[in-house]
């Protein structure tokens, strides 16, 4: 008896100074030959795997068969620490939890765990497991295999081989058999592509081999600012599907009372590969990327008098990268002055990607006489015909009229001669013509105020000099108010202007220079470390990117950005200051 419990209390000391290895879920049998203990768990889903130690530090633990592992996907959740009181000896817990998910089907062993623990190795027990399919797992449970065997989630792109800014139709396929409580859809990861949604997503219903298939599908535009090949996925639909055991275990009257209970159930797409060509050299600028149909110049009034401003309209029609069309500039004979304004995308909800962009200016002509608006060009590369094609605008003539001049009523011979005979300074008479005579007290007037348009910008460099010797204003309040008000009105694009001036001036560069690659460069020629290099270069890759596209930019994403505008702005000015 003594013998049996030293030796249970030497086991006891052992487990306690060891390491414990378990999956949680999934269904626990005996191998039908041999009677090992297995565990069957199901390809695809998601199990939780946790490695526990009592009394010991657990520092970096390694699962052999588990990490870096095909057969399995891990991902590293959290580290619980727990104390209990047993046998008036506290013992620490401490447990390390993943989520473990099964990518293939077969038989693996899963452990031992292991930790050095002053240059010992410490290890866990090992578990048996046996992924199988969806169906012959509800088998083995007891369950309806129709509702798990119906849920898939696949990823399609329309061209497998593009240039760069052309956009891609990706769609992500969810199939369900119906009986699916809920679903969800976790987006594609896609890497450094540039991906927006198109619309919402729809759901329809169709029959397969007289059974109902319920199909939701999604779809994203995307696109490539730089030539390689990219890997787009997997996706992740998420199902709740009815609980069978927990409907079986309810029953009558509680089970339709408190409603059916329901497991999530994931499902994971493939992925898919994307290969970007670069674009050929163009000896023009290039306007777009895709298949164009026509651009069009319209001019809201074709008859306007002197200096009256003309809403003009260029719109650009066909299957393309809109998103990264900026507003051309027009070319206009001199007698026209143009001024950009606003800008708007319309698509076609049948085919995605296709639409119409259109683009409104200001105009004024100075001169009299019919002028005529040339035709415009867009140039775009065509990306089925593997060339650059130009576009050409129709002419639009304008007729500009001498600006009305309202003249005031003649007064009569006796009404001219009242009025002399009630004010005689006022009017005199030439050729029989009253004309009015200015008194001296006025050209006084005139006088101070054409000296104080004269000497205004005088007047307000010296009130302005005086403010910064007080104090009371300067320019880097005056440049921080400005952001200020940028980040009020929601003016990505004119914070990502601000910086540039404010880099260019600093720098001596060209404005097409400053990108993140050269952003990164000069700042750590100021003594910034590496990660607020990055920081700042992404920071302003980002406003780019919301500059010239900032009618499908996200609004959080905006939101995101002005929020840093004035950390940024005090980082670079306490700079600019120190030197």
């Amino acid at each position: 008896m003594i013998l049996v419990l030293a030796i249970f209390s030497l086991y006891t000391s052992f487990l306690s100074a060891g390491i414990h290895l378990q999956v949680k879920g999934g269904l626990h049998g005996r191998e039908e030959e041999t009677g090992t203990p297995v565990m069957v768990v199901c390809q695809g889903d998601d199990y939780v795997m946790q490695v526990t130690r009592d009394d010991g530090d657990l520092g970096d633990v390694v699962v052999n068969g588990v990490q870096d592992s095909p057969h399995f996907e891990v991902t590293r959740g959290g580290t619980s620490n727990s104390m209990i009181m047993e046998n008036g000896r506290t013992k620490n817990t401490i447990t390390h939890t993943y989520y473990l998910r099964p990518v293939t089907t077969g038989s693996y062993n899963l452990g031992p765990a292991v930790v050095e623990d002053n240059g010992r190795r410490v290890t866990s027990n090992t578990i048996d497991v046996r992924v199988v399919e969806p169906a012959a797992y509800d088998q083995f449970a007891g369950k309806r295999g129709a509702a798990r065997q119906a849920l898939a989630c696949s990823i399609d792109v329309d061209v497998h081989e593009v240039y760069v800014g052309q956009p891609v139709t990706l769609t992500v396929t969810m199939e369900d058999d119906g009986q699916v409580m809920e679903r969800g859809l976790q987006p594609p990861v896609f890497g450094k592509l540039q991906a927006q949604p198109i619309g919402k997503a729809t759901s329809a219903q169709k029959v397969v081999n007289g059974q109902v298939k319920i199909v939701t599908k999604q779809d994203y535009a995307v696109s490539a600012d730089s030539a390689g090949t990219y890997t787009v996925g997997p996706a992740t639909a998420h199902f709740v599907v009815p609980d069978q055991d927990q409907a079986n275990l309810m029953g009558g009257f509680f089970g339709s009372f408190f409603g059916q209970g329901g497991k999530k159930r994931t499902v994971r797409s493939n992925s898919t590969i994307i290969a970007v060509k670069p674009l050929p050299l163009s000896t023009e600028p290039v306007d777009g990327v895709g298949r164009f149909e026509s651009i069009a110049v319209r001019a809201h009034k074709q008859v306007v008098e002197l200096n009256e401003p003309i809403t003009v309209t260029f719109s650009v029609i066909g299957n393309g990268n809109f998103d990264a069309i900026v507003a051309p500039t027009l070319q206009l004979p001199e007698t026209m002055e143009v001024y950009p304004s606003t800008s708007s995308c319309v698509f076609d909800p049948a085919v995605p990607n296709k639409g119409t962009k259109s683009f409104e200016y200001i105009m004024q002509i100075g001169e009299q006489g019919v002028h005529e608006i040339p035709a415009q060009r867009f140039t775009y590369f065509d990306t089925i015909k593997g060339s650059y094609c130009t576009l050409l605008s129709e002419p639009v003539s304008i007729q500009v009229k001498k600006a009305k001049v309202v003249a005031g009523g003649q007064n009569t011979s006796v009404e001219k001669s009242a009025a002399q005979e009630k004010h005689p300074e006022v009017t005199k008479v030439y050729d029989g013509v009253s004309l009015p005579v200015i008194p001296w007290w006025w050209l006084v007037y005139l006088a101070c105020f054409i000296a104080c348009v004269l000497l205004k910008d005088m007047f307000y460099r010296w009130v302005l000099v005086c403010a910064e010797w007080a104090g009371i204003t300067s320019e880097q309040k005056r440049q921080r108010a400005y952001l200020t008000r940028l980040i009020a009105e929601q003016e990505v694009g004119q914070v990502y202007s601000f910086f540039i001036t404010l880099l260019v001036a600093e720098w001596r560069c060209d404005p097409q220079e400053i990108d993140a690659e050269y952003v990164k460069q000069r700042t750590h020629e100021w003594g910034w470390d590496f990660e607020r290099s990055e920081g700042f270069a992404s920071y302003i890759d980002r406003c780019s990117q919301a500059a010239f596209a900032s009618q499908t930019m996200k609004e959080s994403v905006k939101t995101e950005l002005l929020d840093k505008t004035l950390y940024w702005y005090e980082l670079v000015n306490g700079q600019l200051r120190r030197k």
